[in-house]
């Protein structure tokens, strides 16, 4: 495990189209986390949000979607990454 991130399973994933833009998202705020001084993962920088945002160009029409899909996976990341061997 390098920097507390687990290595990535080599079973194949399927995405959901719904699914793509957060997944996007997920991927682009990778350097965007808060940790604490102890080293455990807090969540997202949620004021770089906007910015991602608008740099994948996601419509303002989608924008409430695609950041409650960023906010379930930032969830489940949270927990694998603070998990204890």
């Amino acid at each position: 495990m390098k920097f507390g991130i687990p290595p990535l399973q080599e079973a194949r994933q399927e995405l959901w189209l719904e699914n793509a833009q957060a997944a996007e998202m997920f991927a682009a705020m990778s350097t965007q986390w808060y940790v604490s001084g102890r080293g455990a993962v807090i969540g997202f920088r949620y004021e770089a949000v906007p910015l991602v945002q608008d740099m994948l160009q996601i419509d303002a029409a989608d924008r409430r979607e695609v950041f409650n899909g960023l906010r379930v996976m930032e969830l489940e990341a949270v927990t694998i990454l603070n998990k204890k061997d």
